[in-house]
């Protein structure tokens, strides 16, 4: 009877060592490693987005919200790989420096007010170019708003002032070196952490279903 119990354990434990065993194939990890991946990377986006709003307090267009929308994994034959699938997003997250040069245009529109940043100098109908120059004696180019007529209205009727100046809107260069951030992407040991957590499950998860079997 002894030697029955035994053999009845240990065959037992043999199936649950080769459960696991399935379990832990690479196929199969996979896919829990790259949702892993992919949900630690989006919250990370989404708390970055939170934390920093636009300098000029303006309209935000929740660039890294949108990245965390963008973010998606693939598998690979050797591994997974995460995607953010977010133009712009590598300039924010180089460590290093990135020098960003126009695109079919011959310089970029840099917002200079709250209003402008988010949109097209083309969204608006009241811009202007104008030339300036700085301290240094170098020649600017910008767009501002058109000058306004100031105009008030009296008992004797419309009663016109000085022209208004333009606000500046966008400054024209034709090029910016931005810095990047590498806070914008979780650390290696933050995505670890997460990848561990959820392989550990998914272990536990299979030895819970072996127990229940052999009950």
């Amino acid at each position: 009877m002894y030697n029955a119990v035994m053999r009845t354990g240990a065959d037992a434990l043999l199936r649950d060592l080769r459960a696991v065993e399935r379990g832990v194939e690479p196929a199969r990890l996979r896919p829990i490693v790259g949702r892993s991946g992919r949900n630690v990377t989006q919250q990370h986006l989404r708390e970055y987005d939170s934390k920093h709003p636009n300098r000029l307090k303006g309209r935000r267009t929740h660039f890294y919200a949108a990245a965390a929308r963008a973010t998606h994994f693939r598998e690979l034959r050797d591994g997974v790989v995460i995607v953010v699938s977010k133009p712009g997003i590598f300039t924010r997250y180089n460590p290093g420096k990135t020098t960003i040069r126009p695109v079919n245009a011959r310089r970029l529109a840099i917002p200079a007010t709250a209003r402008a940043h988010g949109r097209l100098p083309g969204e608006f109908n009241d811009l202007e170019l104008f030339h300036f120059r700085r301290k240094d004696g170098s020649h600017g180019m910008g767009l501002r708003q058109r000058q306004q007529q100031r105009i008030s209205y009296t008992r004797r009727g419309i009663k016109r002032g000085g022209k208004l100046s333009g606000k500046v809107f966008y400054w024209l260069v034709e090029s910016v070196t931005q810095q990047g951030d590498p806070n914008v992407m979780p650390s290696e040991a933050k995505v670890g952490i997460h990848v561990t957590s959820d392989l550990t499950q998914h272990v536990n998860r299979i030895l819970a279903r072996r127990q229940g079997a052999n009950k």
